[in-house]
């Protein structure tokens, strides 16, 4: 008869903890919100009527497809940080994210207008970093896993002030599932420890 030792507890209850994980995690996230400005059509430069955004600073624009100044064509809608008043933009979204972890993607590109670099900062909960644009980047995407501590909006400011701005093209926020407790995880292991035993005592 197989002899049950400490070990062999631990290791199969830290399996069963990774199997839970892993289901879990595929099982339960979910994006909670999302837009890639497609739907502000017409768009137009000092642009305010946002589905889902309030520009709470400064202004910015919003580049349709087949307008003169569209340089990322095949990508849809795309804001510029940089409005038209020579007041560079702070974009806030409307909803607030309750406490929590989640996982922040947005695709952020240069102005490809001049040679001119553009300071994003980007705020979202424990997240207050600066992402750096030169005018020739292409488009790119960015992930941070974010936590809340409290009711939170996301909002991206663009420094300066030239009309010039970076391009936000899109903006993503899906949650991150709280893993299960180790302890739990561990008792699952002991019932599947005992079942085994006791099979292979009828056995």
């Amino acid at each position: 008869m197989q002899t049950i030792t400490l070990k062999k507890l631990l290791v199969t209850a830290l399996g069963t903890a990774a199997i839970a994980l892993g289901t879990g995690s595929a099982a339960q996230a979910a994006v909670i919100f999302s837009d890639n400005f497609d739907q502000e059509a017409p768009g137009g430069l000092n642009f305010t009527t946002f589905d889902k955004w309030d520009v709470t600073d400064g202004t910015v624009d919003v580049i349709p497809v087949g307008s003169s100044f569209n340089y990322y064509p095949g990508n849809g809608s795309y804001v510029d940080l940089d409005g038209s008043t020579g007041d560079a933009g702070v974009l806030t979204t409307k909803q607030a994210f309750n406490p929590g972890t989640y996982l922040l993607k947005f695709v952020l590109g240069g102005s490809t207008g001049q040679n001119n670099l553009n300071d994003v900062l980007v705020s979202f909960g424990s997240l207050n970093e600066i992402f750096t644009v030169a005018s020739d980047d292409p488009l790119k995407q960015f992930t941070r896993a974010v936590t809340l501590g409290s009711a939170s909006e996301l909002s991206f400011s663009n420094a300066g002030g030239d009309n010039i701005g970076a391009i936000l093209d899109s903006a993503s926020v899906e949650t991150i599932p709280t893993p299960v407790l180790l302890p739990g995880l561990i008792g699952l292991g002991i019932g599947v420890l005992r079942k085994r035993k006791v099979a292979q005592a009828e056995a």
